[in-house]
């Protein structure tokens, strides 16, 4: 087992992430990860009760698939937060505070 630690090349890292880094601080990134993670739980209560008042799988499938998707936003949004983290440590001159 290898215990090296891959570093992405920068230009791998997803655009979105980049425009992260490059337009907020540290700082900044980590309170909105922190929200992000504060609104997960209230997120995955909010489809599962979605999922619980189907009865067929016509009903409730607006609730049900808005509820999803903002679960998808989430998860998606955290990435792109933690990968700007990434950029942060592995690539300071491409962020706000580096540049």
């Amino acid at each position: 087992m290898n215990d090296e630690v891959y570093i992405w090349p920068y230009k791998d890292y997803p655009e979105w992430s980049k425009q992260l880094a490059k337009n907020y601080s540290r700082k900044d990134i980590e309170k909105q990860l922190s929200k992000v993670w504060s609104d997960i739980p209230s997120a995955v209560k909010s489809h599962i009760n979605a999922i619980n008042k189907t009865s067929s799988m016509q009903s409730n499938s607006q609730a049900r698939a808005q509820s999803g998707n903002v679960i998808t936003g989430l998860g998606e949004r955290k990435m792109a937060l933690l990968n700007a983290l990434e950029i942060y440590d592995h690539y300071p001159e491409k962020t706000m505070e580096g540049a």
